[in-house]
């Protein structure tokens, strides 16, 4: 009589298999095969992705030399661009070290509308006396005539 009940023996071989293939593929990294819908195994390390058809032989293709180079490569390739980003990553702190303050100058340089408005609202803040601080305006700070039409001042503001 079989576990399952009955004299179903080729139930039980069935999952004697199963659990052969499911020991099979226990022991190897998961990240290095990808188990298609059909029940097939696929190699993601090799070259050229070799189609298996059962966890024995993926097993049997993991244990290879060819698979074994395969898996180098593209460590020592990690690796690589893993140092590759640790340099740019600390090559790029020292230069924003170094160049924050230059860059900075740049750019309001370039918008001198923006540094005008940014000095009015610091000597503004500097006072710290509100009641007798007068209404400041940004056109006043800007050399915007208040005789200049709204369409004028909206022109000149976006320039």
């Amino acid at each position: 009589m079989s576990v399952f009940g009955g004299d179903s023996w080729a139930r039980e071989a069935q999952h004697r298999k199963r659990r052969v293939d499911d020991l099979a593929v226990e022991g190897l990294d998961a990240s290095s095969y990808k188990k298609l819908s059909s029940g097939k195994f696929v190699c993601l390390v090799c070259p050229g992705a070799p189609v298996l058809d059962s966890a024995l032989m993926l097993s049997m293709h993991c244990k290879g030399s060819r698979h074994h180079v395969a898996l180098s490569r593209l460590k020592e390739r990690e690796l690589k661009k893993m140092d590759e980003i640790d340099k740019r990553i600390a090559l790029s702190d020292c230069t924003v070290n170094t160049g924050t303050s230059t860059s900075i100058l740049n750019r309001i340089k370039s918008r001198p509308l923006m540094e005008q408005t940014r000095k009015a609202v610091s000597e503004v803040l500097d006072k710290g006396n509100t009641t007798s601080i007068t209404m400041v305006t940004v056109e006043e700070h800007a050399g915007i005539s208040m005789t200049q039409s709204d369409d004028e001042r909206h022109s000149i503001a976006l320039a």
